[in-house]
């Protein structure tokens, strides 16, 4: 690596022989061009946000935050384990007494069943990508089913009560640090002018060490 400075970086690069090994203050050129990349989409995000206004962005984050507040995040999470445990009992526990109402919960959670197999058929996939499965002829079939069938009442309804765990976390994450903090900035005079002025510079820099990197 050879280390340089700004400057000597510019001056090379308009010569066209500023090295791709080259580092600015410890970095390589390469890693400027990505940073520089990320603060013009930071600074150009900033720029999106304050031409749509902070009561929309606080409208849309109530709206989020109504559609997943705690309280439907409690009653989302008690039908997933509540569904799971229907599906762990008639699997694994091969309990199957009261048979119509564990049919019953399982149609009012046909949203549920519906994701249990789309997931299943992705980790079937994966299985087969893993196990390098050729996928020709009847005995790739055969195969393919006994691999669905099995995770489908093993690994599957756990793996997708954790995919439903995790967006609804997701969704609550998002709504709680970027769209209230970013509607909070937005929203004070103060800081409205130094937005502005900061997401302008982002977009100079950015732009400054992606076309350096260039």
């Amino acid at each position: 690596m050879n280390e340089i400075s700004i400057f000597d970086a510019w001056a090379a690069w308009m010569s066209g022989h500023l090295s791709a090994h080259s580092t600015i203050w410890g970095v390589s050129i390469f890693w400027w061009g990505r940073i520089g990349k990320i603060m013009q989409v930071v600074g150009a995000g900033t720029i999106i946000a304050d031409i749509i206004g902070p009561e929309k962005i606080r409208s849309f984050g109530a709206s989020l935050q109504g559609a997943i507040s705690p309280t439907v995040l409690t009653e989302f999470l008690k039908d997933c384990f509540e569904w799971y445990a229907v599906v762990f009992r008639h699997t694994f526990m091969k309990d199957y007494e009261d048979e119509p109402a564990v049919v019953k919960k399982r149609q009012s959670h046909l949203a549920i069943e519906l994701l249990n197999y789309l997931v299943c058929f992705l980790l079937t996939a994966v299985v087969i990508v893993s196990l390098k499965l050729q996928p020709t002829g009847w005995n790739f079939l055969v195969e393919a089913m006994i691999i669905f069938g099995c995770l489908l009442v093993s690994v599957s309804p756990l793996v997708t009560v954790l995919v439903m765990v995790a967006f609804t976390v997701f969704g609550l994450t998002v709504d709680a640090v970027f769209i209230k903090s970013l509607a909070w900035v937005l929203e004070h005079p103060a800081l409205d002018q130094l937005t502005k002025i900061a997401s302008l510079l982002l977009l100079l820099v950015g732009f400054h060490f992606e076309l350096l990197a260039s």
